[in-house]
């Protein structure tokens, strides 16, 4: 009879850890999935950071910017996103970036992470990670200096300035679609492309080293000199007064719907 009661007692105590773990075990998965719901939550978050002209983003967010009065940051995404988000302003340049130094990661939602920014002026802008940097209406400055070194992209639809710079390293693509200028320099290292609507622009500087191409349509413009030492073409339309040419490499220089006055 003794040894029938321990065993109903180990078989009652057996059951009753069963019951507390399987309890547990739920109110985990209950706390993991309001977790998970909490972090895909859509939010916004307005950060005061001050002037700034200058932008640079290592990460695979989107990021828009707008010309105007008061400068301006805020970041709309996924709650999980924003809080693992750094963004840090270091004299007059504004630095996007994972916290920790890390790189950047989405969740597979409908709730992915931009950065909405405005500044009175905007003088320069590098792109390292895979997200988009896109100019929304007309930018207007005095200098201009843009690098990708990403997969990202990055578009302009109208810039008037004194001189732009820009540098293509990585495998992304770069379209400014009317831009005026005294000069203009462009050089491409990597395999992406760049689109350039060249407006009444005095001096172009047109370089091709890597496998990536430029496109230039070119407006009522002066000198272009355009070299060639990679495997990427360059294309010219449109009119110009005079053209220097310079190939090394096997990409083309492409002027059959340019029009040159020399």
């Amino acid at each position: 009879m003794m040894m029938k009661m321990k065993t109903f007692g180990r078989f009652v105590a057996l059951a009753a850890f069963a019951m507390a773990w399987v309890v547990c075990t739920a109110c985990s998965s209950s706390g993991s999935l309001r977790s998970d719901k909490e972090s895909h939550k859509r939010v916004s978050q307005v950060l005061n950071l001050g002037y700034f002209s200058r932008i640079e983003s290592y990460t695979s967010y989107d990021v828009k910017f707008v010309q105007g009065k008061t400068p301006s940051v805020r970041v709309v995404g996924a709650k999980g996103l924003v809080e693992r988000l750094s963004v840090q302003r270091y004299g007059e340049t504004l630095v996007i970036k994972a916290k920790g130094g890390g790189f950047s990661f989405s969740f597979d939602d409908d709730t992915p992470l931009t950065i909405y920014l405005t500044s009175p002026d905007l003088t320069g802008v590098k792109l390292t990670g895979s997200g988009d940097f896109d100019v929304d209406g007309p930018l207007d400055t005095d200098v201009l200096d843009v690098a990708l070194e990403g997969s990202g992209d990055i578009d302009f639809n109208s810039v008037v300035c004194d001189h732009a710079k820009i540098r293509m390293s990585g495998s992304g693509d770069i379209d400014i679609k009317d831009i005026k200028a005294q000069t203009v320099c462009c050089e491409v290292n990597g395999s992406g492309d760049v689109d350039l609507g060249l407006n009444r622009v005095g001096v172009s500087t047109l370089k091709v080293f890597g496998s990536g191409d430029i496109e230039a349509k070119m407006y009522d413009c002066g000198t272009s000199d355009c070299s060639v030492f990679g495997s990427g073409d360059i294309t010219l339309k449109g009119t110009l007064r005079s053209l220097n040419q310079n190939v090394k490499g096997s990409g083309d220089i492409n002027t059959g719907e340019l029009s040159v006055a020399n």
